[in-house]
This record gives C-alpha cells, sequence and structure tokens, in this order.
C-alpha cells in the first residue's frame, strides 16, 4: 500500500490515505488529533480483506496510545477494534468530539475504546 499523509491543522492533526500500489485505486483513509483516532474508512469495495485491521495497525505505530469512539451497533468495527488490541474503556452518552465538525450533531450512546502500547 502506498500512504499520503496530509495534514489538517496542526502536525499533530492529520489525515492519512492508502492506495494500491499498483493501481493508485483508494483502500482508505483514517484521522488522527493528538491520540483521537478517528474517521477510519474503507472503500466499499475493498472491505473483507483485512484493511481495516491494517490501517487501525497503522496508526498504532504512529502512537504509543490511541483512543476511539464507536457506535455500539457497529459489531464489524468493534470486532476489528478489539483485534488489533483495543479495549472497551466506557460509554459515552450525548457525546460530540470536537473533530467531528459543528455540522455533526452528537452522538445519543457511543462507545471509547483505548489501546496502549505495552513495552516490556
Amino acid at each position: 500500500m502506498e500512504e499520503i499523509k496530509s495534514i489538517i491543522k496542526e502536525p499533530n492533526h492529520y489525515a492519512i490515505y492508502f492506495y494500491e500500489k499498483n493501481t493508485m485505486e483508494f483502500i482508505g483513509s483514517y484521522s488522527i488529533y493528538k491520540n483521537y483516532l478517528y474517521n477510519l474508512h474503507i472503500e466499499t469495495l475493498k472491505r473483507r480483506n483485512g484493511y481495516g485491521s491494517e490501517l487501525v495497525k497503522h496508526a498504532m505505530r504512529e502512537k504509543k496510545e490511541l483512543f476511539l469512539d464507536v457506535d455500539p451497533d457497529n459489531k464489524i468495527a468493534k470486532k476489528c477494534y478489539e483485534k488489533c488490541g483495543f479495549k472497551l474503556e466506557r460509554k459515552l452518552f450525548n457525546y460530540h468530539h470536537p473533530c467531528w465538525g459543528e455540522k455533526v450533531p452528537p452522538a445519543s450512546e457511543i462507545e471509547r475504546y483505548f489501546w496502549r502500547e505495552i513495552v516490556e
């Protein structure tokens, strides 16, 4: 996979876009603000091929700890995050993260997952 990093507002707030190496077909992307992983997206035709886990693991190599929010009904995403080592930390109600932008309404319920690199 090829990647293109794009600074959103400052060096600790960026998005990374991933493309097929030979065809440059778009695979997916994610954004990070400080230690908050958000906007993880895999193109519809590329799903169910392990790209979600690959992108999450790529983000994990970028940071020593991460947290993310997921809709409680999104079982596929939750399974992916848990498989990568994220643990459910807590449930949040009527929550809105500043990265979501002003036009996005608060989520009535969200689950926050957390991961920290363990150094032995």
